[in-house]
């Protein structure tokens, strides 16, 4: 089992992934990231369960 916090994940996605996509789509989901997602969910505790 992975624990974690969503704005780890949040942090990691911006870091991670949004440089690589298309100008618009960066643009649209940061935004939806900083106005909608994170307001509500930075703080919200995750677990990762692993089935091999």
């Amino acid at each position: 089992m992975i624990e974690g916090v969503f704005g780890a994940v949040s942090d990691l996605y911006r870091r991670e992934h949004l440089p690589a996509l298309e100008p618009c789509t960066r643009q649209t989901n940061s935004y939806l990231l900083k106005n909608y997602i994170e307001p509500k969910f930075v703080r919200i505790s995750m677990k990762w369960f692993w089935i091999s």
